[in-house]
């Protein structure tokens, strides 16, 4: 279907789009979160390194996108890792964070938006 929401990998085009969404996601804690000082939340600057740095990274970290009509209306954010050095778990794999805008108004369920962005994820670590 034409106006069906695809879940793909980040494209390096989808960058500004992954960072516009983690400024919301920051906001959205920084609003529910009472514990945490507003200046102890990452800036734009933070943001960006952060994804700089994991785009850089050998291949241990997967973004994936909803996209709907070439809007970006979420995200998640998956990491590899092949050992833990406080539970010396070994290869495994978790999502960091994951966000789903609900102002961007379009006729989509936000939870089957997240489901799809955790089954994105949990195929790509069976996969690895």
């Amino acid at each position: 279907m034409k106006n069906e929401v695809k879940i793909r990998e980040c494209k390096k085009e989808d960058i500004p789009h992954i960072y516009a969404l983690w400024e919301k996601l920051v906001e959205n804690e920084r609003e529910r979160n009472v514990y945490y000082e507003k200046d102890e939340w990452p800036t734009i600057n933070d943001i960006k390194k952060h994804f700089s740095n994991c785009f850089n990274s050998e291949d241990n970290f997967w973004i994936f996108v909803a996209d709907y009509k070439n809007k970006i209306l979420g995200y998640s954010e998956l990491w590899f890792c092949n050992m833990d050095d406080f539970s010396l778990l070994k290869n495994y794999a978790y999502i960091n964070n994951i966000f789903i805008d609900k102002s961007i108004k379009v006729n989509v369920n936000p939870l089957n938006l997240f489901f799809k962005l955790i089954q994105a994820c949990e195929n790509k670590a069976k996969e690895k």
